[in-house]
Order: structure tokens, then sequence, then C-alpha cells
């Protein structure tokens, strides 16, 4: 009889144990993307009544440049709706910086998102020319010269590393990239679309080219 009765116990607690995992499962994540969990709710009624240090990049153009663009609304907004005060941390994004433990950050081609990352953009890699060029595919830039970043040097080795009789020339700064296609020195060159657009804009030159499977991700 005794045995019957711990046996009962058991199941029960088990039951129980089973019943609380799946109702925890189901307020933290069958959810959809555009609803808080009961953890996420918590801490934003934790952190009420806080001033959040948040890291934003200022000098990118449409999401973030000069305190305005896409992030920047989005914050304002997010502030808004949720009454949360945020305290902009505005830093360069070329520069190495100390993250907040909230960032709008941009990540490298090689670089992964982790379970932390919100994705929110993807800026593809371009190629830009002083003229309107003909490239359909990765193969129309075989026996080019390419300027690129220092920086971006072993990744667009690897990502266009099938490419024959292509040179690349690696220059420190995007103002030195600049330069080098304005005077010449190299046939095109190899850059992020949006984070330099103003520079492409302002010097009239011509994206002819996208490479879709080279990206930096906003998040």
């Amino acid at each position: 009889m005794k045995n019957k009765a711990n046996k009962i116990i058991i199941l029960t607690v088990v039951c129980i144990a089973i019943i609380i995992s799946i109702i925890i499962f189901i307020l933290n994540f069958s959810k959809d993307e555009s609803s808080f969990s009961i953890i996420e709710k918590k801490w934003i009624k934790d952190n009420s009544n806080n001033v959040i240090d948040v890291s934003i990049y200022n000098d990118i153009p449409i999401y973030g440049k000069n305190g305005q663009g896409i992030s920047f609304d989005y914050l304002n907004k997010f502030s808004e709706k949720y009454e949360l005060k945020f305290n902009k941390i505005s830093y360069f994004s070329n520069n190495n910086t100390n993250y907040k433990n909230v960032s709008f950050r941009i990540l490298k081609p090689t670089e992964e998102l982790t379970k932390e990352d919100i994705l929110l953009f993807e800026d593809n890699y371009v190629v830009i020319s002083k003229d309107i060029k003909n490239i359909d595919k990765n193969s129309d830039l075989e026996g080019s010269k390419i300027g690129i970043l220092a920086e971006d040097t072993n990744t667009i080795n690897y990502y266009l590393s099938g490419l024959k009789n292509i040179s690349y020339t690696p220059f420190e700064t995007s103002e030195e990239l600049f330069k080098a296609i304005e005077s010449d020195d190299t046939n095109y060159i190899l850059l992020p679309k949006t984070k330099y657009l103003d520079q492409v804009l302002e010097k009239e030159l011509k994206i002819i080219y996208h490479i879709n499977d080279l990206n930096q991700k906003y998040v």
C-alpha cells in the first residue's frame, strides 16, 4: 500500500512538472515574431524606471546618420510605445568601440548571427565604376583590377576565389579607395552599398553589379 502511495505521489509530481514546463514553453516560445515572451515583458517592466545605454552607429546613410534614420526611428518608437528611456551613445561604424549591452551593430560577412542578435537588414557588397558597364555575373569581372578595403581582403578573396586574372588593390580607408577609382588606378571598387551610398552619389559613380552572397548584417 505504501509503495502504491509513493508511486501516486511521484506520478503527480512528474505530471505537475510537465504541465509547468508546457506552460513556460507556450508563454515564452510559442509566439509570433511581433509579440513579446513573458521574459521579455518582465525585462521591459523591470527597466521601466531605468535609463538604458544603447550604442548606435551614426554615420550610415538611411539607417543612422546625424541622429536620424531607420535605426533611430525604431528606437524612438519603441521608447514611446513601452515608455522606456534610452541614452543613445553614437559611434562611427569604422571605429572599434566598446558596445553597450544593447547595441546596434554591423556584422562583417565572416561574423555569424547569435541567438542574441535580431537581424534588421543586410547590406550587399556592390561593384562601383566611373561609367556604366555590362556586368551580369561574377565571371564578367575577370581580367579587372579592383580596389577593396584592406580589412575585406581575405573575405573577398574567398567569395570570388574562382575568378581568373583578377587583381585586388587594398586600401586602408574608403577615402583612398574612392580616390583610386576617380584617378583610374583601378577599374572598379567593391564596397557595401548602403554604408557608402553618400560617397557614391556625391561623386556620381555608378553601381553596376550586386554580389548577393556577400553582405554585412545590421543587427
